[in-house]
């Protein structure tokens, strides 16, 4: 065997070692710190669901969809990224899920593709700031959660404008109506988008950005006396929200009592502890 094909043969074995030949595992990047199944992930497409057990590892480039309240961890245990609903209705669009992809990133503490629905991301230092890249549709922002316990919500919706026809082949310019609304829930946060730079902070504050894809939404943040409803998801006071958690449960339990009956009541500590 000649020196160059004894050599092209190590290169290979070393390359098949490694896992480059063939495309090796995708890095760890987060842990799920929230009970058993209440994230899923998967590769690709056309692959399975799987179930992420708590503790599990959490690759770069899974796309992840989380149940309410699902909480994932950055490797470093620098960053937290939860999972959010809005089935109580007080958003402004009907988020029913949220869907993530978690980037490997050298430069961040976190950096992820906001698919769809709402999220919060929380800064778990001890002490200094956390980089964030935000990336949804065209965008890529970077927020800089100046302090430990510094937190944001992002809601993303996206939808097709009614009257657009179907086109079996979409072009290019084809794309839903997306929005966008960021709100400081905690702390400040600095938000680098584009050639635009923020600083925004908790109510009362400078605390909301809106943005969609027409290129109409506002550079600058809107002040916010208060957290809205569909933010402040573990103080929420809608009436609604009285209405299914506390007067319905106390009718039923009246009327069972009334009867003789038994109430087996369900209840979770995403909404109340106990």
């Amino acid at each position: 065997m000649c020196k160059s094909t004894y050599g092209a043969a190590i290169a290979v074995v070393w390359m098949l070692a490694v896992g480059g030949l063939f495309g090796a595992e995708a890095p760890v990047v987060a842990r799920l710190v929230s009970k058993d199944g209440t994230l899923f992930a998967r590769r690709k497409p056309d692959q399975d669901w799987q179930t992420v057990t708590n503790k599990g590892e959490i690759h770069a480039g899974d796309l992840l969809v989380g149940l309410p309240g699902a909480v994932v961890e950055t490797d470093k245990g620098t960053v937290s990224l939860t999972l959010l609903t809005d089935l109580d209705r007080n958003s402004p669009y009907p988020v029913l899920e949220a869907a993530v992809i978690l980037h490997a990133s050298a430069d961040h503490d976190l950096d992820f593709t906001l698919d769809r629905g709402r999220v919060d991301v929380t800064n778990l230092k001890k002490a200094g700031a956390a980089r964030v890249r935000i990336r949804f549709h065209d965008q890529q922002w970077d927020a800089t959660l100046t302090e430990p316990g510094t937190r944001i919500a992002l809601q993303l919706y996206g939808r097709w404008a009614k009257g657009v026809p179907f086109r079996e082949k979409p072009g290019p310019k084809d794309t839903p109506v997306a929005e966008l609304l960021l709100v400081v829930r905690k702390g400040q946060v600095e938000l680098q988008h584009g050639s635009c730079f923020c600083l925004l902070s908790a109510p009362p504050g400078p605390a909301l950005l809106h943005w969609d894809n027409s290129g109409a939404a506002e550079e600058a943040p809107q002040k916010l006396d208060n957290l809205p409803d569909w933010v402040a998801t573990e103080q929420s006071r809608s009436e609604r929200a009285q209405r299914i958690n506390a007067q319905a449960v106390r009718v039923l339990a009246e009327h069972a009592a009334a009867h003789s009956a038994w109430l087996v009541h369900y209840s979770t500590d995403y909404v109340f502890n106990g």
